[in-house]
């Protein structure tokens, strides 16, 4: 009778253990198709952000493409205004713009000044105040800007013979 129970103990256990590779195989497959979904997760983002990388260098591009052709219209601009037009008096005209607004704008800013010596005098402001008043870095940049225009405009047309 032992030989009998160890016979059917022997057999169901083997029957068992038969069963434990298959669980294995189970938990095995299940981490694979785990770890296969996180990586198609992981591809899926790295193609997101390849994608969004791409259109913002085509952004960027389309930039550049419109900064140049800015720039190239502008230097057809002004190219179109230094050419004469052929007709004498226009072309004076034209050619006077610059000197009499320049001129124009120096006698505006001698009157200007003028008035914040007399007004400096007339209320006995001190000589620090006299100064802060007197020369500004508004008057700085402004005699900087005319003095860039004219004399930069001079060294242009000197270089390129015009």
């Amino acid at each position: 009778m032992l030989t009998t129970l160890l016979t059917i103990l022997g057999g169901g256990l083997g029957g068992t253990l038969r069963f434990i590779p298959e669980i294995f195989k189970i938990f095995t497959e299940r981490s694979d198709r785990d770890h296969e979904f996180r990586m198609s997760e992981l591809e899926l983002k790295i193609g997101e952000s390849r994608t969004k990388n791409q259109l913002d260098l085509v952004h960027a591009q389309g930039g550049v493409a419109i900064s140049n052709a800015e720039a190239q219209a502008f230097v057809e601009a002004v190219k179109a205004q230094g050419k004469p037009s052929g007709v004498a008096w226009v072309d004076a005209l034209s050619a006077s713009v610059r000197p009499v607004i320049t001129y124009w704008w120096m006698l505006l800013f001698t009157v200007y000044k003028g008035l914040t010596v007399y007004i400096a005098i007339t209320e006995f402001v001190t000589l620090d105040e006299f100064a802060a008043k007197l020369w500004t870095a508004q008057d700085a940049g402004v005699l900087a800007m005319i003095l860039g225009f004219w004399f930069v405009d001079r060294s242009i047309r000197k270089n390129t013979g015009k």
